[in-house]
């Protein structure tokens, strides 16, 4: 899940909710070992839901506290897909999806992956969004 998503939803409370997220979630929970999902992908997107379910998020993006962006490949052009409207659960999974980790999402007539294949940090999608200010968080480990 991302975790500008979190910080738009909650902007006064992302940093605790998150550091407690991220020092307690377990990979298990997020990727199950022995499951394999379909063909696209090596799991669900289970673990995924039920972390955005407990998030507390609105179900729309526009429903926000902050204008919010997740970015998304088309994985049928390779371009990019600015989701900056509509259901947040699929923009979320959307962002997330890892080809052959992750399964891919259908999105108002779009098959969308993790926008990190074309952009890891989405520096247009922000200039295009005219955002004042970007935060960038990473959350790859002390190799990034």
């Amino acid at each position: 899940m991302r975790a500008g998503a979190i910080a738009a939803a909650h902007p006064d409370k992302a940093a605790p909710w998150l550091d407690h997220v991220w020092t307690q979630l377990r990979r298990r929970e997020v990727y199950p070992l022995g499951y394999l999902s379909s063909r696209a992908s090596i799991f669900t997107d289970r673990g995924l839901r039920r972390l955005i379910a407990r998030a507390g998020l609105p179900s729309r993006i526009e429903q926000l506290a902050v204008p919010f962006t997740a970015v998304a490949m088309d994985l049928v052009t390779g371009a990019s897909a600015l989701l900056d409207h509509g259901d947040l659960e699929s923009a979320l999974l959307a962002s997330a999806a890892i080809p052959g980790i992750l399964p891919p999402v259908d999105r108002e007539g779009r098959t969308l992956v993790d926008g990190g294949m074309i952009a890891y940090v989405p520096v247009l999608a922000a200039q295009q969004a005219e955002a004042a200010s970007v935060v960038v968080v990473s959350t790859g480990g002390s190799g990034l």
